[in-house]
C-alpha cells in the first residue's frame, strides 16, 4: 500500500466514522494495520480486552505495535472515541480528562507510517458530530504513537 492509498484509507474511515456516529452508533476503539499488498487487517481493542483480561492501554499499544511489526504493517489507523482538554488556560491536571469541566468529546482517527503522519479530530455534541474535521498533519506522541511496522516497501 502506497502513500496516497494509505491516506484514502485513512480519510475514508474518518467518513464513515462521522457518517455511523451521527446515524446513532458508537464508535469502537479500532486498529487498521495497512500491509502492503494485502488488505487492511482490523484490530478491535474490545476483542482484546475480552480476551485478555487485565490488558491496560499500554498493552494494548504494545500488541498492536507488535502486529504491525510482525505483519510488515507500512501504516497504522487508530480510530477512537475520546475526551479531550478545550484550550483553557490553566488545565487542572489533578483531575482524570473524563471529569475534567473543561472536556469536549471527540472522534479521533490518526495514521501512522513511514512517510504520512496525521490526526483527524471530530468535535461530537449530544452524540452528534458537530462542525468541520480538524486535519493536524505531522507525528504524534503518546502510546498509541509509533504504531507502524516502518517497513520501507511497497
Amino acid at each position: 500500500m502506497n502513500k496516497e492509498e494509505a491516506e484514502f484509507v485513512f480519510r475514508s474511515i474518518a467518513d464513515e466514522a462521522r457518517r455511523r456516529k451521527n446515524g446513532g452508533e458508537t464508535i469502537p476503539h479500532l486498529f487498521f494495520l495497512l500491509i502492503p499488498k494485502m488488505p487492511p487487517m482490523m484490530i478491535a481493542v474490545s476483542d482484546l480486552l475480552r480476551m485478555e483480561p487485565g490488558f491496560t492501554k499500554d498493552d494494548v499499544a504494545n500488541f498492536v505495535k507488535n502486529a504491525s511489526a510482525c505483519s510488515g504493517a507500512r501504516y497504522v489507523v487508530q480510530l477512537t472515541e475520546a475526551w479531550c482538554l478545550k484550550a483553557v488556560e490553566e488545565p487542572n491536571h489533578d483531575v482524570e480528562i473524563s471529569k475534567h469541566p473543561d472536556r469536549k468529546e471527540i472522534i479521533m482517527v490518526t495514521i501512522d507510517g513511514v512517510d504520512c503522519n496525521g490526526t483527524i479530530l471530530m468535535d461530537i455534541e449530544n452524540d452528534r458530530v458537530v462542525g468541520e474535521p480538524q486535519v493536524l498533519v505531522g507525528s504524534f506522541t503518546g502510546r498509541f504513537s509509533n504504531m507502524s511496522g516502518n517497513v520501507g516497501i511497497n
